[in-house]
């Protein structure tokens, strides 16, 4: 669930889960009769909070508010087939739904609570030291000592054990100690959201779905789309992909390879020719110093097919052209030796090499290999259509913009 994760977690709103939003029909109680829409006002409601920082990198960005809305989209969608196709009736969801709508409802109570805070200390008012903390550690072991309450964080500790959110095996006690209070601190903050009413303002009641809606769709995701091969891209298809892209033929790249090779085994200076061809970043030092293609390095640090060539060769020999992931590679071997390593002997090669790069920069201006390029892609198309698939049936609805709360 991470591409329905960064969006909203980007924009700072402080939830537990953070994740996504979904809008909730108040006048309905039933998860089923939640609405898959949301309004521009209810965007700006939830993003009440937020950080500056992070509201003015989206009123500065309207790219980053159409990534926040298409991230939305695919959160809606997923948590509507969720409820759908009865992922909502397993009882763990269903577990881990409320245990998260009780955090939203903490989390209410807490932002009021430092709101209250800070108006008093605005209008001078003496604030009584007794109330100046949310939740009290008294507030907190009262309800620890509730009949059944021992039974329900033990349960609590299962659950979250077997989804991997808790190591498993014995805990210690002072984690297992603090852990509890944690879990405490939750309840009593939910108890004190709803005596002050804050289950009945729309904001807590978004908040409530948002945690909710993150535990569907994730649920969804790992169910019917992460482990799914369908989804994933195939090597046809990547290569088919490079191959209806001429700008990203590699022909002319293997060809510079190959000149530089035969100009190499010709006798002239490798370290020149490094210098001058090689498009390595690790060519230079800290100071900007280029090294001449050098490197130094045992088993394990590079690449398979680096590895093996440079190991391969005899001090002064040449390799042929290398194909890895970053390009097309020429190998000169310094000479070979023994260091320790870790306490123990091990063998090491120094090198010298050029890189002819076949690497590309995605959307974000990461430079990455032509296939990793073509398989986030064709997997990213895939993914999309599902999203557009799922939206479609559930009538998911977006505005195309929102405005930021002032």
């Amino acid at each position: 669930m991470n591409s329905i994760q960064k969006a909203w977690i980007a924009i700072g709103v402080a939830v537990a889960l953070a994740g996504g939003l979904l809008f909730w029909q108040l006048k309905y109680n039933k998860p089923k009769d939640a609405v898959t829409s949301l309004s521009k006002d209810d965007i700006s409601l939830l993003l009440d909070g937020a950080s500056p920082q992070a509201l003015q990198r989206l009123k500065n960005d309207p790219a980053e508010r159409k990534n926040v809305i298409n991230q939305l989209r695919e959160l809606l969608a997923f948590a509507a087939e969720a409820r759908a196709t009865g992922i909502d009736k397993d009882p763990k969801i269903k577990t881990q739904m409320n245990l998260n709508k009780s955090v939203a409802l903490m989390n209410a109570y807490l932002a009021k609570h430092q709101k209250d805070m800070e108006k008093a200390q605005k209008e001078g008012k003496q604030v009584d030291p007794a109330t100046s903390e949310p939740i009290t550690k008294e507030e907190i072991n009262a309800f620890l000592q509730k009949p059944g309450t021992e039974e329900k964080f033990k349960q609590f500790v299962k659950d979250a054990q077997e989804a991997g959110q808790l190591p498993p095996g014995e805990m210690q006690e002072a984690q297992l100690g603090q852990l509890k209070e944690q879990w405490g601190r939750v309840f009593v903050g939910e108890e004190k959201a709803i005596k002050a009413g804050l289950d009945k303002e729309r904001k807590t009641q978004l908040q409530v779905a948002i945690q909710q809606a993150v535990v569907l769709a994730r649920a969804f995701s790992e169910k019917n789309v992460d482990d799914e091969a369908s989804f994933k891209a195939t090597d046809e298809e990547i290569e088919a992909w490079i191959a209806s892209y001429p700008e990203y033929d590699t022909k002319p790249k293997r060809a510079k390879a190959e000149a530089l090779l035969k100009r190499a085994k010709a006798g002239e200076s490798f370290i020149k020719l490094a210098n001058e061809n090689t498009d390595d970043p690790g060519n230079l030092d800290a100071q900007g110093k280029k090294l001449g293609g050098y490197y130094e390095f045992g088993r394990g640090v590079m690449v398979k097919e680096f590895e093996d060539a440079s190991f391969a060769l005899r001090p002064g020999q040449i390799s042929g052209i290398v194909e890895t992931q970053y390009g097309y590679h020429i190998i000169k071997l310094v000479r070979k030796l023994k260091k320790k390593i870790n306490k123990t002997l091990e063998d090491v090669v120094q090198v010298r090499h050029i890189l002819v790069s076949t690497m590309v920069k995605d959307s974000d201006n990461k430079e990455v290999s032509l296939k990793e390029m073509a398989k986030s892609v064709i997997e990213g198309k895939k993914h999309l259509e599902l999203v557009d698939k799922l939206a479609k049936k559930h009538s998911v609805v977006l505005p195309d913009d929102f405005q930021l709360p002032s």
